[in-house]
């Protein structure tokens, strides 16, 4: 089973003050608690939020929030493009079977990034 998640903006990077889930943002500690209490095999979220004017790039704050579930026990990769996605789960494996349909469905492997898989 999988879970898909759909605020309107997306993700806040992991040192803003958001901890739960609105109609705009998922935190990334949403994703982490509703992980442990639904058990499911991944979860996919829309991810477009990123402010014009910050410090950090796009791919830099991306690796960021995966850093930082990455810390906390989650694997997860990025669909990159103009509507981003998050794909997380607990194990490699889970990930790389569902990174793998993507690209034999005729993603371009460069529309991906990763820390570990």
């Amino acid at each position: 089973m999988g879970v898909l998640i759909d605020p309107d903006t997306g993700i806040p990077l992991p040192d803003s003050t958001a901890t739960r889930a609105t109609t705009k943002y998922a935190s990334l500690l949403f994703i982490i608690e509703l992980n442990k209490e639904l058990h499911p095999e991944y979860i996919i979220c829309f991810d477009q939020s990123f402010h014009r004017k910050h410090e950090l790039s796009k791919e830099e704050r991306r690796e960021k929030k995966m850093t930082f579930l990455r810390e906390r026990g989650i694997h997860s990769f990025y669909y990159v493009s103009h509507a981003p996605f998050l794909f997380a789960a607990q194990t490699t494996h889970i990930l790389v079977s569902v990174l793998g349909c993507l690209i034999s469905q005729g993603i371009p492997k460069s529309r991906f990034q990763s820390l570990d898989i």
